[in-house]
């Protein structure tokens, strides 16, 4: 542990000869560094000894503001997440606008769109039975009369902080 604090208070001199913003940054570094490894370390145990968890992924956000007014563009997004889905991605469908249509269970899914095999209810329902969420913009739902117990299956309010909190802690977002 005194070898990579060793080696971050380096970076942070080394900083200091190209400005305020990498020293921050250095210094951010070596504290996360000894607080993640002395968090980590078990009595008895060496740095070499021990195995780093994981980070978790960031939540990849599609962003769907249609729905009855475009049902290709809903179709394509509920394909995109369960694409990214599938590839091992934490997927966040955020639904504003004409989008929160999607989480009405009060109106019927769209049969689907082309010669696709799916149906936006069966890539809907695949979505959130594999761990997808659903955030619908409580302020979109409260101007087009959907209320929460309205919302189907898995779907939730999302408040402007929760949505907010999602966007700034997303790897990605794709808008449909």
């Amino acid at each position: 542990m005194a070898s990579s604090l060793q080696h971050d208070a380096d970076m942070i001199q080394q900083g200091t000869r190209h400005g305020r913003k990498l020293l921050t940054i250095g210094f951010a570094l070596g504290l996360s560094t000894a607080g993640v490894v002395g968090l980590l370390m078990a009595p008895g145990t060496t740095e070499a000894q021990q195995v780093a968890a994981p980070a978790p992924k960031a939540p990849t956000i599609v962003h769907l503001s249609n729905y009855s007014n475009n049902p290709h563009a809903a179709f394509m997004a509920l394909q995109a997440a369960q694409a990214l889905q599938n590839g091992g991605s934490n997927v966040i469908l955020f639904l504003d606008l004409e989008g929160i249509r999607l989480a009405d269970s009060r109106v019927p899914f769209e049969a689907g769109w082309g010669s696709a095999d799916a149906s936006t209810q069966k890539l809907y329902e695949s979505f959130t039975k594999n761990g997808g969420q659903v955030l619908v913009c409580a302020h979109c739902a409260s101007v087009g009369g959907l209320d929460a117990k309205s919302l189907r299956h898995d779907a939730r309010m999302a408040s402007g902080a929760e949505f907010a909190n999602a966007v700034q802690s997303s790897a990605h977002i794709i808008d449909f």
